[in-house]
């Protein structure tokens, strides 16, 4: 559990967070491209005695719009998105939530008795976590 404490749970969860950000913008932006692939030659195929139908494009547009925009959203406001997703624990213990202070200078949780900060690992007196 000192891993929790330590901050390194959050680091991972947050590069894990980011990862599926990615991998989700880059499906929206594929399927964004496959959709401007399938419609550009409809669009220049369009003929006949039944006119133009500007419903579709506007569909497609929208389509691209929303597949493509939130896409490329989701790769400027990764971070942000990130640590929305995967938050910083409060100021109680990171392990059991206990509440700390956050102006006392105290090194190990009273409750579970994990090391907050400070502590070298290999201290003989860091019992707990």
């Amino acid at each position: 559990m000192e891993d929790v404490a330590d901050g390194v749970w959050l680091r991972r969860m947050r590069m894990i967070a980011r990862l599926v950000i990615r991998v989700a913008a880059g499906i929206l932006i594929i399927l964004a491209i496959r959709d401007a692939a399938q419609s550009v030659p409809w669009f220049f195929m369009q003929s006949g005695p039944g006119g133009f139908e500007w419903y579709y494009l506007a569909v497609s547009g929208a389509s691209l719009f929303v597949q493509g925009g939130g896409g490329i959203a989701l790769l400027l406001f990764e971070p942000t998105v990130a640590r929305w997703l995967v938050p910083s624990p409060g100021v109680g213990c990171p392990s059991c939530g206990y509440p700390i202070d956050t102006g006392s200078a105290i090194e190990k949780c009273p409750e579970c008795g994990v090391r907050l900060r400070g502590v070298p690992r290999d201290d003989p007196t860091n019992e707990g976590g």
